[in-house]
């Protein structure tokens, strides 16, 4: 209940600050162009990994930071070049900024009371690592 409050203060606010709906347009444009990895200094916990993500409250684009709990080689690899492979890697979210309205939500119990995304993804390319062939010499 204490987040859904925060969330109507933060677009009131956002509202109030900025009284003209196209300047409030133009924020929300602009947000969509962040890196999430830019934001870092935005973040109280020591995250491992960041995403852009839709805000609760203006509808603008925040920062999701989240904690690494698990990575597997994707399914998905490149026939053209078999020394590099795709790591899928999810985060739980921890925390959450945004970068037009200042909606901050703090721990994963804030960010589960909101329509925020309780883990997220990435895929990130890697060399492969190869195991010697055993016998061969």
């Amino acid at each position: 209940m204490m987040v859904e409050t925060r969330i109507d203060h933060a677009l009131e606010d956002f509202k109030s600050t900025h009284k003209s709906e196209k300047k409030r347009e133009e924020l929300i444009e602009a947000s969509k162009k962040a890196r999430p990895w830019g934001h870092y200094d935005k973040f109280d916990y020591s995250v491992d990994g960041y995403d852009l993500h839709e805000c609760p409250a203006c509808g603008g684009m925040g920062v999701i930071g989240g904690t690494q709990y698990d990575e597997e080689i994707s399914d998905d690899q490149d026939p053209d070049d078999p020394f590099t492979e795709y790591v899928d890697i999810t985060y739980a979210t921890e925390e959450f900024a945004c970068l037009v309205c200042g909606l901050h939500l703090h721990g994963a119990q804030e960010v589960n009371a909101s329509s925020l995304p309780d883990e997220f993804y990435e895929t990130e390319e890697r060399e492969r690592e190869f195991e010697p062939d055993y016998g061969n010499d």
